[in-house]
């Protein structure tokens, strides 16, 4: 399902990765496995979000699937020339930003279900804190706390970083 959904974009992913790597195909090839290994067991994770969101995580992960098939077949080389001259690209920011990413995936997928489910209703599919208290029954200082609670967690997850 994952693979499916991903596939239908695949001439624009490809676009992407030749900005990225002399072997695109690898690169994309690499990054669908990664997409999928991560979202495989809840994809609505990934199928749920707008096309610029999946658009910007495909960007993010196919920089790093090239960056580390480079640096895997070049282990003592120097940077590719286009990735050189890019002004813009920061190869430890990348590899900064997808370790976020993974710890931001994993910190979340382990809470309880309950903190899990309040935390991906407010935060990824943007109803606000006193819609969830009406749908649910559940008090809106319970939904408070628990949103607090869970971005403290994140917070200091990414601060071990």
């Amino acid at each position: 399902m994952i693979l499916e959904a991903l596939a239908k974009r695949n001439t624009e992913w490809l676009k992407m990765a030749n900005k990225f790597s002399d072997t695109p195909e690898d690169a994309l090839q690499d990054a669908y496995l990664k997409i999928y290994d991560r979202f495989n067991h809840c994809p609505q994770d990934l199928l749920s979000k707008d096309e610029g969101q999946v658009s910007m995580y495909m960007y993010l992960t196919l920089r790093s699937c090239a960056s580390d098939n480079y640096h895997r077949d070049n282990k003592y080389a120097d940077l590719p020339d286009h990735l050189e001259e890019d002004e813009e690209y920061n190869l430890e920011l990348d590899r900064l930003t997808e370790r976020q990413l993974d710890l931001i995936h994993n910190t979340i997928n382990s809470w309880h279900w309950y903190d899990k489910k309040l935390f991906r209703l407010h935060f990824i599919e943007g109803h606000s804190m006193r819609s969830l208290s009406r749908e649910t029954n559940i008090s809106l200082a319970n939904i408070f706390y628990t949103i607090k609670t869970c971005k403290q967690r994140l917070r200091t997850k990414l601060n071990e970083l």
